[in-house]
C-alpha cells in the first residue's frame, strides 16, 4: 500500500492514516475511536487524552511532554516525543524511554550538553513568559491553533 507520509500521524505511537473519511489506524484499518485509544505502544499503558503519559509524568519544571510511545524517528520523518520546559525551550527526540527522559530533563536544567538524537526548537514555545495564571487563561480557552496568537495577548494583559 503506498501511503503520502503526509497523511500520516501517530496516537500513542500507533500509525494512524488521516482521510476525508476519517482517522484509521494503518495496521488494520479499523477507524480510531479517540475517546476509546489503544494502550501506548512503548510501554502498554493506558494514556488519558489531556494527561501526561504514565511513564513521564511529573517531569521537573515542564509544562508539557510526550514520550513519543515508541515510535522511531523514521515512521513519520520527525521525532516523536518531546519535553516543553516551563520556561518555553522544547526538546524533540525519538526512542527515549521515561527513565532516559526524565534524566534528559534533569541535565538539560542542570545546563549538561545535550545527547545525540535530541534537538532543541528553534524557537522557543507559546507559553515562554507566561506565568502560571496566563498558561491556564489560555489552555482553558484554547479550542484550535488559530486562537493561540490572541488567547496569549489576552493572557498577557492579565495581572
Amino acid at each position: 500500500m503506498d501511503i503520502n507520509k503526509k497523511q500520516l500521524d501517530s496516537l500513542y505511537g500507533h500509525l494512524v492514516k488521516e482521510t476525508a473519511r476519517g482517522d484509521f489506524y494503518l495496521d488494520n484499518n479499523t477507524p480510531v475511536d479517540k475517546r476509546n485509544p489503544r494502550l501506548c505502544k512503548g510501554c502498554g499503558a493506558k494514556v488519558q487524552p489531556g494527561q501526561h503519559d504514565p511513564c513521564i509524568a511529573n517531569l521537573p519544571q515542564t509544562r508539557q511532554a510526550c514520550c513519543g510511545h515508541g515510535l522511531a524517528r523514521e515512521a513519520l520523518d520527525k521525532h516523536t516525543g518531546y519535553v516543553g520546559l516551563n520556561d518555553g525551550r522544547i526538546l524533540r527526540f525519538s526512542g527515549l524511554h521515561g527513565p532516559a527522559i526524565r534524566q534528559l530533563v534533569t541535565d538539560t536544567l542542570a545546563e549538561k550538553p545535550l545527547p545525540d538524537g535530541v534537538e532543541p526548537d528553534e524557537k522557543l514555545s507559546w507559553w515562554a513568559g507566561l506565568t502560571d495564571q496566563q498558561y491556564n487563561f489560555v489552555w482553558e480557552r484554547w479550542v484550535s491553533p488559530g486562537d493561540i496568537a490572541q488567547l496569549v495577548e489576552e493572557a498577557r494583559k492579565l495581572s
